[in-house]
């Protein structure tokens, strides 16, 4: 019984030790999140964009008084080329302002809304958003990142 104690604990040492072989350190390099540069532009960008909204939502009644989604929503427009006058742009800032106007109109009548009107937010006017930022990022790089087949003869 003491053998295997000690096989164990020089097993745990050898797999700690700096000289470890190359299986040592495949394991330890798992669970590591690398982002390439398009990544972290794509997520300092939303960051920006939706942060501010989702930060005046969570504090319950801010988030009832601000229009933190049509603030979103008018910048993102704002900063995109066709931005309001592109049909996605006509539906998503009514979208907007319709979710906002809810929460300011429930809170008048001392109401809540449990969260629903964010929840509605944050899918379709989060995912616009992500949508149209990687939409953004893949036409300013030109397609560089898809390759295109090459043709056998």
């Amino acid at each position: 019984m003491p053998d295997d104690k000690e096989e164990k604990t020089s097993q745990s040492a050898a797999e700690t030790s700096p000289e470890a072989g190359p299986e040592q350190e495949e394991k330890k390099g798992r669970g590591k999140v690398v982002l390439t540069k398009s990544a972290k532009k794509l997520l300092t960008k939303l960051l920006k964009r939706l942060g501010l909204g989702l930060l005046a939502e969570i504090v319950p009644y801010l988030g009832g008084v601000a229009p933190a989604w049509t603030i979103a929503v008018y910048y993102h427009l704002n900063s995109t080329p066709g931005g309001f006058t592109n049909p996605v742009g006509l539906i998503i800032f009514p979208l907007a302002l319709i979710l906002d106007l809810v929460g300011l109109i429930l809170l008048c009548f001392g109401l809540d809304d449990f969260w629903i009107a964010d929840a509605v937010g944050l899918v379709f006017i989060g995912g616009f958003m992500i949508f149209d930022v990687i939409f953004q990022m893949v036409f300013e790089s030109g397609g560089e990142s898809t390759p295109e087949p090459e043709e056998s003869t």
